[in-house]
């Protein structure tokens, strides 16, 4: 073999490295994308219907038991009428009520002047609602709720109390004339079924956090993986550590720490060139407690999300 047969071995040996070098990268470099998970949380928790007409859906304190203080302008009858209230309210429901400013409640102030009435012939004996609220997704969360009142009880039930405070557990007026959520109080209205059972339907539901995968943007670029993902809290309680586990391939590809999530908080979480199977077209994620899984809802914890190819 002479030099001129040497060298052409070399030029034909060279170009197939650079063919396999340029198929290498146009193959293991094709990007393939997925569409981005959107959570519908209007089916975090089925069943959970209240009839009664609320000012935002699903109102309630994050814990049974509710508590409620005075104002130091409060008479004694006023005191006693609201105590009578709440203990009305306490035995007809799964929700107790107890005068301790330490726990979160109602707010009660006293006032002898009424503000003027909109409407001629109606009177103003009250007013309530809450004072702060958090959106935690799936509850409206009362954190604070006040009422003041400004008449004293023509009745025999405390009816502007018991009224005033379903206005501070998150309940609307409504147009039943005989129920204490009537607009215009009068001695013959009474909690009608539909508030107890509504009342009851809210806080049957244990006070436990629910940590949520809400959204997931993810793109796979030849043996890597690039996603952003969203978990929430949408429970009642704040969640502690967990960890996020990535699957891909039929196999665990990454694990993550992720620090506490208070209710109605979400945190973002993003990772590039995560390592990942070149034919994996499948990647699941899931979230798990560091300490315990008693959580609200555990079906809304994985997510699995099929890649397709941009060339398919």
């Amino acid at each position: 073999m002479g030099w001129g047969d040497i060298l052409l071995v070399i030029v034909l040996i060279g170009a197939l490295v650079f063919a396999g070098n340029m198929f290498y990268e146009e193959y293991y470099n094709i990007t393939s994308q997925a569409e981005s998970y959107i959570a519908d949380n209007s089916k975090s928790l089925e069943g959970l219907t209240t009839q009664s007409k609320q000012f935002y859906n699903n109102m309630r304190f994050s814990e049974k038991e509710i508590g409620y203080n005075f104002a130091d302008e409060c008479d004694d009858l006023k005191k006693e009428n609201v105590r009578k209230a709440f203990s009305i309210l306490d035995a007809r429901t799964i929700v107790s009520f107890s005068e301790n400013a330490d726990i979160e409640g109602i707010s009660i102030l006293c006032s002898k002047i009424a503000p003027k009435a909109e409407d001629e012939g109606h009177f103003v004996a009250g007013e309530g609602g809450p004072t702060k609220i958090l959106n935690a997704s799936v509850f409206y969360i009362i954190k604070e709720a006040q009422i003041e009142l400004y008449r004293n009880e023509k009745c025999e039930t405390p009816n502007i109390a018991l009224h005033e405070i379903l206005h501070a557990l998150g309940f609307d007026h409504n147009s039943n004339e005989k129920s204490i959520l009537y607009p215009i109080t009068s001695c013959e209205q009474e909690i009608d079924d539909d508030l107890i059972n509504s009342i009851n339907a809210l806080y049957k539901i244990e006070s436990l956090p629910d940590l949520a995968i809400t959204k997931v943007d993810l793109n796979k670029t030849g043996r890597y993986l690039n996603f952003e993902i969203v978990l929430s809290n949408q429970g009642l309680q704040n969640y502690g550590e967990s960890k996020l586990f990535v699957h891909g391939g039929g196999e665990q590809i990454g694990e993550f720490k992720i620090d506490e999530i208070e209710v109605g908080h979400s945190k973002i979480f993003s990772v590039t060139n995560l390592k990942i199977s070149n034919d994996a077209n499948i990647v699941s994620f899931e979230v798990e407690s560091s300490v315990s899984r008693n959580e609200m809802n555990m079906n809304n914890n994985k997510v699995s999300i099929n890649i397709q190819s941009q060339r398919e």
